[in-house]
């Protein structure tokens, strides 16, 4: 299904994604040069979050698979997937980052 080509390009996508994980501070303190509320400022923003930087790396992949691989090629990979943990740990993620939540977690 995945040609060796796809597979290099997804684990240079993974090593990416790891790099950007461990320099999302780097893009935290990009943002703050920017004015508040500048489009630059919101998307160095949104690239220093952590929760999102495996889904925008896969979605990149996803991409450059459709491109490279076939777009139905894609889709079937896609569809092939079983996405139950990711879904938990984003639900988790949503629930902790609630006020009431957090303001609980502060009172610790």
């Amino acid at each position: 299904m995945l040609t060796p080509q796809l597979e290099f390009l997804g684990a240079l996508l993974f090593g990416l994604a790891v790099l950007h994980t461990f320099g999302a501070v780097i893009f935290h303190r990009l943002a703050g040069r920017f004015v508040e509320g500048s489009v630059l400022q919101n998307f160095f923003e949104l690239l220093g979050e952590v929760e999102i930087v495996f889904g925008l790396w896969a979605g990149v992949m996803l991409v450059l698979f459709a491109l490279l691989g076939g777009y139905p090629q894609a889709i079937a990979y896609a569809e092939s997937l079983d996405f139950k943990e990711p879904l938990f740990v984003f639900a988790i993620m949503t629930v902790c980052a609630t006020a009431p939540v957090a303001a609980l977690a502060r009172g610790f």
